[in-house]
């Protein structure tokens, strides 16, 4: 594996997973085939007038063999949120959880440091 660019928006992430495509010589529409996703989904995404979605985004990044990394970047905080860290009281740290009333199903809840599928 090796880390092929950046990304904190969709926009940034579409930008990369065309990037991916471009470099294996795949058309947009052989990657929808790939990834089992309707005809010119990623082409149209692409162009901002369609979203990646919780099915398609694993799929259409699957098909090219690309993942998804969340990497901390404490240098990158806003002020507010390092005020706002810095005026809280201590407290114990605590497992992560999903949205309240919502059930994990595999949905990248990993438990700390772990992943939640084979790698």
């Amino acid at each position: 594996m090796r880390i092929v660019g950046y990304a904190s928006t969709p926009r940034e992430i579409v930008a990369l997973i065309e990037q991916r495509r471009y470099a294996l010589g795949l058309r947009s529409l052989e990657v929808d085939d790939l990834a089992g996703v309707q005809p010119s989904y990623l082409s149209k995404a692409a162009c901002g007038s369609k979203n990646l979605g919780d099915m398609s985004m694993p799929a259409i990044l699957g098909a090219l063999g690309l993942r998804i990394a969340i990497v901390e970047d404490d240098a990158g905080l806003p002020a507010a949120t390092r005020r706002f860290l810095d005026e809280l009281p201590a407290r114990p740290q605590t497992a992560p959880h999903g949205p309240r009333g919502c059930k994990r199903r595999g949905t990248g809840n990993a438990e700390p440091g772990g992943l939640d599928e084979a790698a």
